[in-house]
């Protein structure tokens, strides 16, 4: 488990990561998510002591990262400005990188490689590969460590879809196999049928936490005839909602809705469309009303 209390990180005199408390277990897959400059990378390098001087507490296991760093030999990362070395060939940025925290495993390198088609070029220096076979070089570099968690920094930049395909299935057998995975990503849809739960920075700090899958049972949105009436039903209703672009998103069950429809028509509200709405898009999405 991986234990935060009272992290505050500041740039510049300037607050860059605020976490108060925040717990994240294994065997879950977590998507960091939020807009360039929220904090993500930030936090992400908090985690592995690439950044230290902060004030607050970071517990792997219930060991503080800073005092106990052997602690972080258990944690596999990858950057999306990571850099490898192009003049030296693949093989080479591999066990180099390897053996940086760990042990080198060459037949296991060359069995990821022929799962990702680059077995045949990993004699050949990186400055002669195309991105996307740079790209499947760093995502070996972490995956060659067994560790206890994986931090992927935007992971399926430049892979073709077969290879994000394979990727995919490569996170849900470490998180099958007790891992804690941390993703970060700009493709909503790339994240949202494997993560477990979406943690959104906004401006350094965690704006929400909430379950994929508490999302995507009951989120919809809702365009009506009258967005001035319905906005004044539901707040008289206390029913929670947000706008965006002239749409109503709510939070709301099957059941619950179909109550609401015999309300509305009594009203002379009526609705034009429904359709139910991505968990990502929801978690990102416009001005939020609460219930009076």
């Amino acid at each position: 488990m991986i234990t935060i209390k009272g992290l505050t990180f500041a740039y510049h005199k300037k607050t860059s990561l605020k976490m108060d408390a925040e717990k994240f277990q294994m065997n879950k897959v977590y998507a960091v998510l939020g807009k360039n400059g929220a904090g993500k990378t930030t936090f992400f390098k908090l985690l592995t002591n690439m950044l230290t001087n902060y004030s607050g507490d970071i517990f792997i296991d219930n060991k503080n990262i800073i005092q106990e760093t052997e602690i972080l030999h258990e944690v596999s990362i990858i950057l999306d400005d990571l850099e490898v070395y192009k003049d030296r060939t693949g093989f080479f940025n591999l066990e180099y990188f390897s053996r940086l925290s760990g042990t080198y495993d060459k037949a296991k390198a060359i069995a990821l490689a022929e799962q990702l088609g680059i077995a045949d070029v990993l004699g050949n220096k990186v400055k002669s590969y195309s991105l996307g076979m740079r790209r499947k070089l760093i995502l070996m570099i972490a995956l060659l460590k067994d560790t206890k968690i994986y931090i992927f920094d935007e992971p399926f930049r430049g892979l073709d879809t077969e290879t994000v395909r394979w990727m995919k299935e490569a996170i849900r057998e470490l998180k099958n196999s007790g891992k804690c995975i941390f993703i970060s990503s700009h493709v909503k849809e790339d994240v949202e049928d494997l993560v477990d739960e979406a943690i959104i920075l906004e401006n350094g700090e965690v704006k929400r936490r909430v379950s994929m899958e508490e999302l995507n049972e009951s989120n919809r949105i809702i365009t009506v005839n009258n967005p001035e009436k319905f906005s004044n039903f539901l707040e008289n209703e206390n029913i929670p909602y947000e706008t965006e672009g002239g749409h109503f998103i709510l939070s709301i069950s099957a059941k619950d809705l179909q109550a609401m429809f015999v309300q509305l028509s009594e009203e002379e509200i009526f609705i034009e469309e429904i359709k139910k709405i991505s968990a990502l898009e929801l978690l990102e999405g416009g001005k939020k009303h609460e219930s009076k």
